[in-house]
């Protein structure tokens, strides 16, 4: 589906994602004790987890595994 947004909603979407985004951020860092470099492996996590489905079949059980 193919759906024209105007700009001015455009707009509002990408602050609420880059609020949301931020949000994330800043509550990673007040509420847990963890270090960046966690939140990085956490964000980065469901990539690594599709680009070993990409590999190989035996690729889907660590993908499903990594999702669980």
């Amino acid at each position: 589906m193919n759906i024209k947004l105007n700009s001015t909603l455009k707009n509002l979407l990408l602050l609420e994602n880059l609020g949301l985004f931020l949000g994330s951020v800043i509550l990673f860092g007040l509420a847990t004790s963890y270090s960046w470099w966690m939140f990085a492996l956490l964000f980065f996590l469901p990539d690594v987890s599709f680009a070993a489905y990409l590999i190989n079949t035996s690729g889907v059980i660590t993908c499903c595994i990594i999702k669980v």
